[in-house]
Order: structure tokens, then C-alpha cells, then sequence
């Protein structure tokens, strides 16, 4: 772990301990509370895979993290601002997230212990064909109409909970075994969600069909990604490609 990642660990951890000590008290007590969600905080720097990026930031996290380390917002009006998109690179890591558009601040409150909901349920992966995973999902899934050359069907992967089937990944691959994934997970209501990407050497902002996006450039084989967000949904293509094939790629989901 470099001194970089040990800052932006620790301004994470000392955001979350400003806002969680301005919530008033739940049903525990705000120490057994803490302890509890310090055993949830990374204890040391996550090597992310390079053929998939692994979420570092999702939920709550996230929506701490825009609220107080990247805006500069004040740390009691966390919770009450989502930010649209941020890119935040340090050394060869780019952490990125996005969201719901900004709620104005009202003075809104944390939730109290009792308005807290326990979620039961079961999770569920299925590996299907695409046609499938479009009548398992919980929302549209855009399939693409354009593919580069050499380039078939392999496979679909679809997360459900409690059979709401909101993640599914199309993945497709050449005939020398490198793969194009892309990735739908879907959001009910606002949302804040999050991931870090590493040994990016170079990152920059393109357009989707009139959205903006974020293209990433790796050092492994100019692996490539393309992140953006829209209706709720967030989406990312990662491949062994081109900017323009992959850009292509991104333009043709239907």
C-alpha cells in the first residue's frame, strides 16, 4: 500500500466517523454501532483484477464519499447529496462513482432505529444466453447490435435477489479467448455506486449517444473500459479494443 492509498483509506474512514457522530442515537449505541461498521472498512489496499473491475465503493460508502471527501460538502449534509459523477485518480487507481441527480439540501434527517428495515432474502447468479437474461432482468437490457470481428455470444450472468434480477453481465468472446463483458446493474430510486480501476494510464471524457462517459486506458494490453450512467442504470464495457471499437461497441446497445 502506498502513502496515496493510505490517505485516501483513512479520509474515507474519518468522513464516515464525522457523519456517524452527528447521527442521533439508534437503538445500540453509536460505539457498538461503529465497531460494527469498522469491521466493514477495508483493512488493506484491494488489487483489483484487470479482466474485471471489482466494486470498492457502493451504497451508503459511496454516498459518504461524494458528500464529504470529493465535495467539500459539510460533513451533516452527507447523507442529504448525491453527486451525478465524480473521477477521482491517484497514482495508477481511478476511483470512480456515480448517482441520482444532487438533492437539494432541506435539513433532511438520517433515518431513526426504528424506520431501519432489515432486508431478508436469497441471492441468486444464473449463467444463461442473452436472450434469457433479457426475460430474467428486472429492466431493460440493452443487447449490442455491433460487435468487432471474431467476436460471438459466449455467455450472460445474471445477480438476482429475492428473484429481482438487477445485475447482468453480456460477455462475449474472440477466437483467441479475450473477452468483451458488458455490465447493466440496475437502481431502484437514488442510488450511489462506486468502483476503482488500476494501472490506468490514461483517462478522458467521451460521448455516448449525447451521455457522458468515461473511457479508460490500462497498461495491461490497452485494456480498455467505458463507464457511464443513465436512467438509474449503470453501465461498463470492458475489452482488449480500440477507443473507436469500443466506443462503437458502447454506441450500438439497444
Amino acid at each position: 500500500m502506498n502513502k496515496y492509498d493510505d490517505q485516501f483509506e483513512r479520509l474515507i474512514h474519518e468522513s464516515i466517523q464525522e457523519d456517524f457522530n452527528n447521527i442521533p442515537d439508534l437503538q445500540n449505541t453509536k460505539e457498538k454501532n461503529w465497531n460494527e461498521i469498522s469491521k466493514q472498512l477495508p483493512q488493506s489496499h484491494i488489487s483489483l483484477s484487470l479482466r474485471k473491475p471489482m466494486i470498492l465503493i457502493a451504497g451508503l460508502l459511496a454516498l459518504f464519499i461524494m458528500g464529504t471527501s470529493l465535495m467539500d460538502v459539510p460533513s451533516t449534509k452527507a447523507l442529504g447529496w448525491i453527486k451525478e459523477f465524480f473521477v477521482f485518480k491517484q497514482d495508477t487507481t481511478l476511483y470512480m462513482g456515480s448517482g441520482s441527480s444532487p438533492i437539494e439540501d432541506s435539513g433532511k434527517r438520517p433515518p431513526s432505529g426504528e424506520e431501519f428495515v432489515v432486508l431478508e432474502g436469497a441471492s441468486t447468479t444464473h449463467t444463461v444466453t442473452t436472450a434469457k437474461a433479457k426475460e430474467l432482468a428486472s429492466f431493460k437490457v440493452l443487447v449490442p447490435t455491433y460487435l468487432p470481428d471474431g467476436y460471438t455470444e459466449k455467455e450472460a450472468v445474471v445477480d438476482c435477489y429475492n428473484d429481482t434480477c438487477d445485475d447482468i453481465r453480456l460477455i462475449y468472446e474472440n477466437v483467441e479467448g479475450k473477452e468483451l463483458r458488458i455490465e447493466q446493474q440496475h437502481f431502484q430510486g437514488s442510488y450511489g455506486a462506486g468502483r476503482s480501476i488500476g494501472n490506468v494510464i490514461d483517462n478522458q471524457e467521451v460521448d455516448v449517444k449525447g451521455i457522458k462517459a468515461t473511457l479508460i486506458t490500462t497498461s495491461h494490453e490497452n485494456l480498455k473500459f467505458v463507464v457511464w450512467s443513465n436512467n438509474n442504470t449503470e453501465y461498463s464495457i470492458d475489452a482488449y479494443l480500440s477507443k473507436d471499437e469500443i466506443l462503437k461497441v458502447a454506441e450500438s446497445l439497444e
